[in-house]
């Protein structure tokens, strides 16, 4: 009984830390192509929208054959994630089949003040805090380096783990476009057809 009191309180803490942390947003993406009403129908369409910042997140792993997103709207701003693509395996029966994340989280917000004109980019919580840790430890194995303590092991694996993220990162980046390109493009000859 005391576990689960525990569980719910550090699941509180954590829900609290996603809703009050800031995140930094490292990319900007203008959208030259198409017009802003354009490009908002089409992420509107192509997104499956939550009420909660929790349903959110989860969300991002269901299986969804119609949308390429999952969607947070607010007051001034949508935040989306990519659904993701490798389904995992169904051990439970009929249960609504869930999606593998192997990438790096990435989200994706449109400013409303901008009219869907560019988007930012940004690391998921648990995505940061990967790239923090795998950061820290490669500085501080140069540090150690530079501190004639020689251990090049640390050095060669904290690099390797960083270059790996951020090699990931890049192609969830890329994937996450091309779908946004793809709603776009969809909806562009949908609106010339009709």
């Amino acid at each position: 009984m005391e576990k689960s009191g525990y569980f719910c309180g550090s699941s509180k803490i954590r829900f609290i830390l996603f809703k009050t942390l800031p995140m930094f947003y490292f990319k900007t993406i203008t959208i030259n192509n198409a017009s802003p009403e354009l490009v908002e129908k089409a992420i509107r369409h192509y997104t499956k929208f939550r009420n909660s910042y929790l349903g959110f997140v989860i969300s991002a792993g269901e299986f969804q054959v119609e949308q390429f997103f999952s969607g947070l709207e607010k007051k001034n701003i949508l935040l989306i994630t990519r659904m993701k693509d490798l389904p995992s395996p169904n051990l439970w029966g009929d249960d609504r089949p869930w999606r593998y994340r192997p990438m790096p989280a990435i989200f994706i917000r449109f400013n409303k003040e901008n009219n869907f004109s560019s988007y930012q980019i940004r690391l998921g919580f648990y995505s940061m805090v990967f790239f923090c840790m795998a950061s820290f430890w490669f500085f501080f194995s140069v540090w150690l380096l530079l501190h004639n303590d020689f251990n090049l092991g640390l050095l060669f694996f904290s690099l390797l783990f960083l270059i790996v993220f951020l090699f990931r990162t890049n192609r969830e980046i890329n994937k996450t476009k091309g779908l946004i390109d793809k709603a776009i493009q969809i909806t562009s000859s949908d609106a010339h057809q009709q």
